[in-house]
């Protein structure tokens, strides 16, 4: 095999074989069944290459392999059934110039197998079969390489390039005359025989090209038309945004105008509350002040009350006084007059 892969830095490229192969399994009965059958099981055998690559700044190549390889072998034995094996290698990097080839191998597999052959039945007999028969051996060796070959891409390859290298590969091997032909056509062909297959050969080539061409353009058609559908689809779900955000801004509108009415009757209720606070303020300052002079008047009126309340505390006193003065008089008239009736 030859691929060729092409991917990023840093990202893995694969390569996968997959074989469909038929391995047969032994059953038992179940459920109460007796024997013993043998079914055949398909299995997927894989041989698979991953291939990591890393660019360094000074144009080598790191390479991260895995490799995988499957297989399927039948032992020599009594029972001949086929076992699937695999192998497997990881190389986590390995550093190299661009342009040179790196390769991994080492992986070998021999097998060796006696094969008998004789006369039927005879060479089964004991000791006498030795005489109608004989015993070969065979050994197979297998071993796999890996060749690989980074390189950097310098970007793809254009049309006219491809279409040839598509036409050497798939182009019919030339032909060499042999004696049949010489002596069928010993002149070989005429000039216009030559001409006519030289004009048809870049017929079909411009058949080709054209081909080629016009799938080209209607894959361009095509793209541009998607791309159109894309714009035109795209357009219109900008027309319905538009939409969208126009009766959004009405609604905005509206809901604006009825809050700047609701702010208009607000503000007016604010400049009659506020009017009506000023006017409360003054009548408050009014009581106050009225409350002020009462209680200065009232604490006057106290004032006096107290004053007279002491005058007429000293009036009783002077009044009891002048009742003890009085009881004094009355006293020494009594006692005066006691003494003269004496």
């Amino acid at each position: 095999m030859n691929p060729k892969l092409e991917t990023i830095n840093g990202k893995k490229a694969s390569v996968t074989i997959k074989d469909f192969v038929p391995i047969e399994e032994v059953r038992t009965g179940t459920a109460g069944a007796s024997g013993v059958y043998n079914i055949t099981k398909y299995v997927w055998v894989s041989d698979t290459l991953t291939v990591t690559p890393h660019v360094y700044a000074d144009g080598s190549v790191g390479l991260q392999t895995e490799i995988l390889i499957g297989s399927r072998s039948k032992p020599e034995g009594v029972v001949q059934r086929s076992i699937i094996t695999e192998r497997s290698i990881r190389v986590d990097e390995n550093r190299i110039e661009a342009g040179k080839s790196l390769i991994i191998g080492g992986m070998r597999k021999s097998e060796k197998r006696s094969v008998i052959r004789g006369v039927p039945f005879l060479k089964d007999i004991p000791l006498l079969g030795i005489l109608f028969s004989s015993k070969d051996f065979e050994e197979k060796g297998t071993e796999i390489i890996f060749i690989l070959t980074p390189s950097i891409s310098s970007g793809g390859i254009e049309n006219k390039q491809m279409v040839e290298d598509l036409r050497g590969k798939y182009k019919e091997p030339e032909y060499e005359k042999g004696l049949t032909d010489i002596i069928t056509d010993p002149l070989g062909q005429s000039p216009s025989t030559q001409v006519l297959e030289k004009e048809a050969t870049e017929a079909e080539m411009g058949r080709v090209q054209a081909e080629l061409d016009m799938e080209l353009a209607q894959m361009q058609a095509q793209t541009e038309k998607e791309r159109a559908d894309k714009a035109e689809a795209h357009a219109e779900q900008l027309r319905q945004q538009a939409q969208q955000l126009r009766q959004q801004a009405a609604k905005a509108q509206e809901e604006a105008q009825k809050i700047a009415a609701e702010t208009q009757t607000t503000r007016t209720q604010i400049q009659a509350a506020q009017q009506q606070f000023s006017e409360l303020e003054a009548a408050k300052q009014k009581v106050t002040a009225e409350a002020q002079q009462a209680q200065a008047e009232a604490e006057a009126a106290r004032q006096k009350a107290t004053e007279a309340a002491q005058r007429v505390q000293q009036v009783q006193k002077q009044a009891q006084q002048a009742q003890e003065q009085l009881d004094q008089v009355k006293k020494s008239i009594q006692e005066n007059k006691a003494e003269g009736v004496k």
